[in-house]
């Protein structure tokens, strides 16, 4: 039963981060979209996903053969992203629990310097994030060890899209949501990396100024630059790692494609719903320590005004993330009542007809009704951590 009026499309891709791709002839901003293939969105993508999302430098045609070299230039990033997240966890740990020592300059005098109270909320809430992150980089190691990558399946079925099977208006709105995302991701991105680079540079100052006023001494200020450093460098990865977002691509005849769909969002929720739960975790954690930090100043002046709105953006833009997910099953009930008022329709006008009965209209009238039924028990969309 081939419905065009029903064909349904949600496609996306990875927002990338842009320095990390070496497909530069592939720039969608200096093109007509007549020159733009769909499958340079998913091999854009792909970059960025052996970066951010599991570390390893291979190609995907060893992963489609199970043929992977481990050797030192294909974990060589792995091992230095996943070594300056720990020691950056293991500083920020060190700095709240042993605020006062001979090595680190103590958080306390910061607090002084920007008029915070309780920075150390701040501090637990970057530990949060970085080992929730560390915690989902494990999980997606072991499927990608295992061959069980759903995101790396993903990309291998579409890797050779064909533009075809697209109809061009659909392909047009596609290309300029591409290119829109992926401007808004690049504007966005070096907009933070800049801000965080220019703490650094604030960090440095006050720490050279306190040693040049005997305040610490030279191991204090060299260790705390180094560390904090570390941990900038962190942020900036997790932050490009956060414009990353990945769902589905599905296309032709509705009967048989909704039930390919489906297994298909199915089988991409066993890897999505764990990045889901990250977002939601560090959502929360945000939410709460946003309160705490609030609640714990006595006087509000730029720097802690600031702070409190970079938590309640976090929020924010995770909520809206979490409603346009949670917003798929409702297309699912729009596509069933559609389909509902299509059969209705149908049986009056062949009853006004008076048209003789036989087997096989009856069939796929039966066919129509079981399919639509299964419509309405499906769980269509994607869940959160299970």
């Amino acid at each position: 039963m081939k419905i065009e009026k029903f064909h349904f499309v949600n496609i996306s891709f990875f927002a990338f981060q842009p320095n990390q791709t070496n497909l530069s002839n592939m720039n969608p901003f200096k093109q007509s979209n007549e020159n733009i293939k769909i499958r340079y969105f998913f091999r854009q993508g792909f970059q960025s996903l052996k970066f951010f999302n599991l570390r390893i430098n291979y190609n995907l045609n060893d992963y489609e053969q199970r043929n992977i070299s481990w050797s030192f230039s294909t974990i060589k990033q792995s091992i230095l992203i996943t070594m300056n997240g720990w020691i950056t966890i293991l500083y920020l740990l060190c700095w709240i629990i042993w605020s006062k020592n001979d090595y680190l300059i103590s958080i306390d005098i910061y607090n002084k310097i920007l008029h915070l109270n309780n920075g150390n909320f701040i501090v637990i809430e970057l530990i949060i994030v970085f080992i929730l992150r560390e915690y989902l980089y494990y999980k997606h190691l072991l499927q990608f060890i295992n061959y069980k990558s759903k995101i790396n399946d993903f990309l291998i079925k579409y890797w050779h899209y064909d533009d075809n099977e697209l109809l061009s208006e659909f392909r047009n709105h596609l290309i300029q949501f591409y290119q829109k995302s992926r401007l808004i991701a690049i504007i966005s991105y070096r907009i933070f990396t800049i801000g965080l680079l220019g703490i650094i540079f604030i960090f440095g100052y006050f720490s050279y100024h306190l040693y040049e006023c005997d305040q610490i001494n030279l191991i204090k200020f060299l260790m705390s630059t180094i560390f904090f450093f570390l941990t900038i460098c962190q942020c900036i990865y997790i932050i490009g790692d956060s414009f990353i977002m990945i769902k589905k691509l599905f296309w032709n005849q509705f009967h048989q494609e909704y039930v390919n769909l489906y297994s298909e969002i199915d089988q991409f929720n066993l890897t999505l719903c764990s990045i889901l739960l990250f977002t939601e975790l560090v959502s929360k954690s945000s939410a709460v320590i946003c309160l705490l930090f609030y609640s714990h100043q006595i006087k509000m002046h730029m720097q802690n005004t600031l702070i409190t709105l970079i938590f309640i953006t976090i929020f924010i833009s995770i909520n809206i993330l979490n409603f346009r997910i949670a917003n798929l099953p409702s297309y699912n009930r729009i596509c069933w009542l559609s389909i509902h008022r299509w059969i209705a329709r149908s049986q009056w006008l062949n009853l006004k007809r008076k048209k003789p009965k036989n087997n096989l209209p009856l069939r796929y009238s039966f066919k129509s009704r079981l399919f639509l039924q299964s419509m309405t028990n499906n769980l269509f969309g994607f869940t959160c951590g299970r």
